[in-house]
């Protein structure tokens, strides 16, 4: 999400991807919000560290 906003999408512009994706309209809020929420959940897993297993 980052490289979003670094590469200058607006928020229209997201939200006119969600409503391809979700068949629906949303607010400048809830995208605002969502981007918001995905930048989290984003940056959570690619920083996230793998757990050690053994292999027989």
């Amino acid at each position: 999400m980052a490289e979003m906003v670094i590469s200058g999408v607006s928020t229209a512009k997201v939200g006119r991807v969600m409503e391809e994706i979700c068949g629906k309209s949303f607010s400048k809020q809830s995208v605002s919000e969502a981007y918001i929420e995905l930048d989290v959940a984003v940056d959570a897993f690619c920083n996230h560290r793998l757990k050690t297993t053994t292999c027989l």
